[in-house]
């Protein structure tokens, strides 16, 4: 990430739909409170400008089977991924491999099953959320080993480090539904010594099955499903040990598009019920100097875009896998922004469509990604990410 813009990147990698009985949005004191509604829709096609593609290399030990995160450092992408273990590579931004960090084993250096990545600015490391040995490990840049940190809750997604604390989630997905006293907040904080600081978010979901880890409801990560009984949500923000509201949404739309807490209630007798189109999940939140962005929603899913200039509130809808068409978009070329650095916006590229029939793609390929649709069919592509700007008028 920009490094200049790092302290409001460690606000919104924090995300929590709330409960009706817990966030009041109209009272809570946030720097940015944002309502939002249907009148103000914008085409994302209308938006977006200067698309670029970037073709990851396929030299050796430069192959990612997905992208879990991005870390922007210097002009180089630190690209994570957590399959086989977890590992991470290291590309110009062009694609050029450059490197890789792959620490896996039982060592006091190592990480049995990395779950996810963040990058410190101030003293210059990765974190690594290791939920194989419930551990946190600390490495410089180029892989060096610096130190660790142990926690009865670093099962989660995500554990942050920022000027001497470090907050970690509590995960429900880890104990069925069950709340302990170990997740009986969200968001635990702990000092350098690994001693417990604060406990923020009261978790209120008492009675709801849980499966495995196919759901739960408070996960800063955006591999899981989130199902939200209201229509309010809360983005905390993260200085010094301290936890406190940044932004705050309240939709004005029809209820009819939500759920309520007797439809998920009942929803959860059957455990293979994903409440159809409406189900919710904590997708990214993305800031740069200039907006938020915010997905909500899941299959009709939409994106909330703030401007912090105007203080307007727009919604458009980019694409992305989990949006339920049956057949091949021309809007496909617009996925939903993960990333921002240096003026542009990033997001990951699902290039294994193009390797369907012709007949399945029809006449809406855009010319950028045609180049590439013969390379996918003989597996000769890696990874694709989609850079952009954005600007609305």
């Amino acid at each position: 990430m920009n490094k200049s813009f790092f302290p409001i990147l460690i606000v919104v990698l924090v995300a929590v739909f709330s409960c009706k009985n817990q966030q009041n949005t109209e009272t809570a004191d946030a720097k940015y409170v944002i309502e939002f509604d249907d009148d103000h829709f914008v085409d994302v096609k209308d938006i977006v400008s200067d698309i670029q593609i970037i073709e990851l290399d396929t030299a050796m030990n430069s192959i990612l089977p997905g992208i879990t995160n991005i870390i922007f450092i210097d002009d180089t992408m630190c690209c994570f991924t957590s399959s086989y273990g977890g590992y991470i590579n290291k590309y110009t931004m062009d694609g050029r491999y450059l490197s890789s960090i792959k620490k896996i084993g039982r060592s006091h250096e190592e990480w049995v099953k990395a779950r996810n990545l963040f990058y410190n600015p101030q003293d210059n490391v990765f974190i690594i959320s290791d939920n194989g040995s419930k551990r946190a490990l600390m490495y410089k840049t180029d892989g060096t080993f610096v130190g660790e940190h142990q926690s009865s809750i670093y099962d989660s997604d995500d554990v942050i480090y920022d000027k001497g604390f470090f907050y970690s989630q509590s995960d429900l997905g880890y104990t069925n539904g069950e709340i302990l006293p170990e997740t009986d907040h969200m968001l635990n904080v702990y000092d350098k010594n690994d001693e417990l600081v604060e406990k923020y978010i009261p978790t209120t979901h008492i009675g709801y099955q849980m499966m495995e880890d196919a759901m739960t409801y408070f996960s800063w990560g955006s591999e899981y499903i989130l199902y939200s009984p209201t229509l309010y949500e809360t983005v905390y923000a993260l200085d010094s040990g301290k936890v406190f509201p940044y932004a705050t949404y309240t939709y004005k739309g029809t209820n009819a598009e939500f759920y309520t807490d007797e439809e998920i209630k009942e929803s959860f007798k059957d455990p293979y019920d994903l409440l159809g189109e409406k189900a919710f999940y904590n997708g990214t939140v993305v800031e740069s100097p200039q907006y938020i962005i915010r997905r909500i929603g899941y299959n009709n899913a939409i994106d909330v875009i703030y401007d912090k200039t105007s203080h307007k509130t727009y919604t458009t809808q980019f694409y992305n896998d989990f949006m339920g068409r049956k057949q091949f978009s021309k809007y496909m070329i617009y996925s939903c922004p993960r990333w921002y650095y240096k003026g542009r916006y990033y997001a990951t590229f699902s290039h294994t469509v193009l390797s369907f029939p012709d007949e399945y793609l029809g006449d809406n390929v855009p010319e950028i990604l045609k180049p590439y649709i013969e390379k996918v069919r003989k597996g000769q592509v890696n990874q694709i990410l989609v850079s952009y700007k954005i600007n609305i008028k």
